[in-house]
């Protein structure tokens, strides 16, 4: 009798593609399970400094986002920049510290805006930054799939055409608020933190 020899094979190869599926869980990155111990551990703190956090749910699945900067990490007009720590399914943490585009993710703490706006499909974090005398920029961030997308990114007038816009995304109260937190002093004495309760 005649046998095709890939039947042999089978056995084998699933055994193959099972090692594999479990060597690819073992080597990857363990979830952060704190993370403001691990924002702070990453960071050279100024005495002065406070810790800057705001928490949200743009995608409305329970997994909130945690954003953490400081009150001196800034860029200008630009706002904060922002580190972001994505739940994942395991209740661990993922860090997002820029776009998919390799854009930082920034924001002002007193200018930004959480909920729906026109020709996107789902919640966003919206900022602006003022430019020349009657324009500035509009961006908006979605988070998906553990990354940082940039959905909208434009220029606007606020006090011309856009004005209406701009009044009802940015003039309002946030849905979610961004709060001040004392950093603890360890974490003031050293150039990083290696807290693990924090």
């Amino acid at each position: 009798m005649c046998s095709h020899p890939a039947g042999k094979a089978r056995v084998p190869v699933i055994a193959i593609i099972i090692f594999l599926v479990f060597a690819i869980e073992c080597m990857a990155e363990p979830g952060i399970v704190n993370p403001i111990s691990d924002f702070l551990s990453h960071r050279s703190i100024p005495v002065e400094d406070k810790l800057l956090k705001l928490e949200t749910d743009l995608n409305h699945d329970g997994k909130k986002q945690i954003f953490l900067s400081l009150t001196y990490d800034t860029n200008a007009a630009e706002g904060n920049m922002w580190i972001v720590y994505l739940l994942k399914k395991d209740g661990t943490y993922i860090r997002v510290d820029q776009t998919d585009s390799g854009d930082a993710i920034e924001f002002r703490r007193d200018c930004y805006y959480i909920g729906k706006i026109p020709g996107v499909h789902g919640d966003v974090l919206a900022g602006y930054a003022h430019g020349g005398e009657e324009t500035g920029s509009f961006f908006a961030y979605q988070f998906k799939n553990n990354a940082a997308q940039i959905v909208v990114g434009k220029e606007i007038h606020p006090f011309g055409a856009d004005k209406k816009l701009f009044d009802k995304l940015f003039r309002g109260t946030p849905k979610a608020a961004v709060v001040d937190l004392d950093i603890p002093k360890q974490c003031k004495r050293h150039a990083t933190c290696l807290l693990t309760g924090v």
